[in-house]
């Protein structure tokens, strides 16, 4: 096979978000609030942070405005803020491979700095003067401290290591630091020469750990029981029974104050310490509601009289403490959540999918046309005056509907999880090409309305028809075949292997002629921590690497329109390449982390993960404005500064 000599066009990703705008509205986060953090300003006494499994912060103020940003593709589950209130420091992960914490400067929406970690974290803070930014992770050394200011690794702070640590508090000189391991180990630590001062071995397994009463008492949960313990000489006080206890109190209250949940009431206890620290007195302090709808409350804090609180729904809460049965509600969730978007055809508008409807709109326009009801699917293709629907990664059946009739048909359940879905239309032959569970290939002819399996494998990413009787198939070269794209003959079911290197190749897509299929790989070669954008040409057999990103993404996508490539490698923008001048450009991003993009004429839709929509033109990177779609069926629009 012919391996192409031209040039390789780089993209350096852009870190930070150097042209950002935050969105101000009263909209809660998109799922669980998982972090609360009071912002430390002295101009904004009232004004708090709060993050969640939406990779989004939002700082809120007394009047119940929250400022967002899309900080992270992926859930955010420890947050700090810098005692001086200008730095947010985050712990972001998915879970497995990304552990990462990040500190932004809230003023400029820009991202310090990043640290990568191999292990899980379980504790983030800022040492009392800010001058550390403090990690414990599961490693069995335990603990990090980072110069605040640059990121920069501090090594040997610590002469002794201090094993796992889940809880991190340091005194206000900074000349002393404590840390509670999940294994039962309870240190102080001399901060001027690194020395051991103290360890005890007391209760193992506290969750929500926490000093307070000057930082005398340890409290934590076990179970059903709030554990607590003399801190200074390390013997537990007593244990106090609780349902699901929330501990909202900070180091410096005198006692301690939790949250249990009764149906949709929660009450707020305290447990107040003897003179003599020996043992403890629970006493119901009040009670307040919240509506059904919220959800349950997962975290929160005090500061003064005031509870501020969040719940699994995302909507942020506050309360004053005895003010009466109600809980403030901060957030109020009025924006609908667009999905998808498509270019109509023949007309210079969109279409626009949201979980119950598509819509049509324009920028002209700016009105949002309801065309039809849908069920739920969050993806959909235009086929002559049909709308097929479907849903990437779900069980849902593949429907069409006609839209000048509104009649729905369905057109074929999947076996397994239908992981990808093509739509191929030559002008004679349409087709649909399904991924299955990353092992099965269809193809649907939507004429015949037959579906057929044409391929069996494992490790495949997706699959895209090509206009020479061949559908293509990325996938994993650790499998047999062992290349990263091969060929399949609809006809007789014959497989080639494309003969090119690589690790695993994603995102097809194909040229407007269908003559070449584009698609990202990344390499076998562990130094090689880029990821790659390609082009075959099916009828030269010929093979080229047309993009870098010095960044692996193994969970982009791209989109082919007439002569442009778009692609959301390094998730953070929107790239595009022109094929035919080879012309490279990002778009700017707004709130929140671009997901998807459409393209008609002269207009480009970028689709946000918090559900609203970026206009732009084609030719130009700036932002004209972002739209969120209101429960009423009409656009909030915000205009760009120019």
């Amino acid at each position: 096979m012919k391996k192409a000599l031209s040039v390789l066009f780089s993209f350096l990703l852009i870190a930070g978000s150097v042209f950002a705008q935050s969105h101000i509205t009263s909209q809660g986060h998109n799922s669980s609030v998982t972090a609360l953090a009071y912002a430390n300003l002295s101009k904004e006494p009232g004004a708090f942070y709060t993050a969640g499994e939406d990779g989004c912060i939002i700082k809120w103020t007394e009047e119940g405005k929250g400022e967002h940003y899309q900080v992270s593709e992926v859930a955010i589950r420890l947050m700090a803020v810098s005692p001086d209130g200008n730095s947010v420091a985050i712990y972001e992960t998915n879970g497995s491979s990304i552990n990462r914490v990040s500190v932004w400067d809230w003023k400029t929406l820009k991202r310090k700095y990043t640290k990568e970690f191999p292990d899980t974290i379980n504790s983030l803070k800022y040492s009392a003067k800010g001058n550390y930014l403090i990690v414990g992770t599961s490693a069995m050394s335990g603990v990090q401290f980072l110069k605040a200011g640059s990121g920069a690794l501090e090594n040997g702070k610590l002469k002794q290591a201090a094993n796992i640590v889940s809880y991190i508090y340091t005194s206000d000189s900074e000349k002393t630091a404590v840390f509670y391991s999940a294994s039962g180990s309870f240190t102080y630590y001399n901060l001027q020469n690194g020395t051991l001062k103290q360890k005890y071995n007391i209760d193992s397994g506290l969750s929500q750990a926490v000093l307070f009463n000057d930082a005398k008492i340890l409290a934590g949960i076990h179970g059903s029981e709030i554990y607590l313990v003399n801190a200074i000489k390390g013997k537990t006080i007593g244990t106090y029974p609780a349902s699901a206890p929330i501990i909202v109190s900070s180091e410096k209250e005198n006692k301690l104050y939790y949250l249990v949940r009764e149906s949709n009431t929660y009450n707020l206890y305290t447990l107040n310490p003897s003179e003599t620290l020996d043992t403890a007195k629970k006493i119901k302090e009040c009670d307040f509601t919240i509506p059904s709808s919220y959800g349950m409350i997962v975290t929160g804090f005090k500061k003064d009289n005031e509870l501020y609180l969040g719940t699994r729904s995302g909507q942020v809460i506050t309360y004053t403490i005895g003010a009466g049965e109600k809980a403030k509600t901060y957030s109020q969730n009025d924006y609908k959540v667009v999905l998808d978007a498509k270019k109509v055809p023949g007309e210079n508008a969109f279409y626009i999918l949201t979980e119950n409807a598509l819509y049509k709109t324009s920028f002209e326009n700016q009105e949002a046309e309801k065309i039809i009801s849908t069920s739920g699917q969050r993806d959909f293709y235009i086929h002559e005056d049909k709308i097929i629907l479907y849903s990437n990664n779900s069980m849902s059946g593949v429907s069409i509907v006609d839209l000048k009739t509104k009649k729905a048909e369905l057109l074929f359940n999947p076996k397994f999880q239908l992981k990808r879905l093509k739509y191929y239309n030559d002008g004679n032959k349409k087709y649909l090409v399904e991924v299955e569970n990353n092992g099965s290939i269809y193809l649907y002819d939507l004429a015949a309305k037959n579906l057929k399996q044409i391929y069996t494998g494992n490790g495949i990413q997706d699959a895209i028809m090509g206009n020479d009787g061949f559908i293509y198939v990325s996938k994993s070269s650790a499998i047999f075949p062992n290349t990263p794209l091969l060929k399949v003959n609809i006809k007789t079911y014959e497989t080639v292997p494309v003969q090119i290197k690589g690790n695993i190749a994603f995102s097809l897509e194909k040229s407007t002629d269908g003559n070449t299929i584009y698609g990202i790989i990344l390499h076998d070669d562990p130094n090689d921590k880029n990821t790659y954008v390609f082009a075959y040409n099916t009828e030269k057999n010929k093979y080229q690497e047309v993009l870098k990103f010095n960044s692996e993404d193994s969970d982009a996508f791209m989109l082919f329109d007439d002569t442009t490539l778009f692609t959301n490698i390094g998730r953070n923008f929107i790239y595009s390449y022109n094929t035919k001048g080879n012309k490279k450009m990002n778009f700017n991003r707004s709130a929140s982390i671009p997901l998807k993009v459409s393209q008609n004429g002269d207009y480009v839709v970028i689709i946000n993960t918090n559900g609203s929509i970026s206009w732009a033109k084609s030719n130009s990177n700036a932002i004209i404005a972002d739209w969120y779609l209101r429960s009423n069926d009409e656009w909030e629009i915000l205009s760009k500064k120019k």
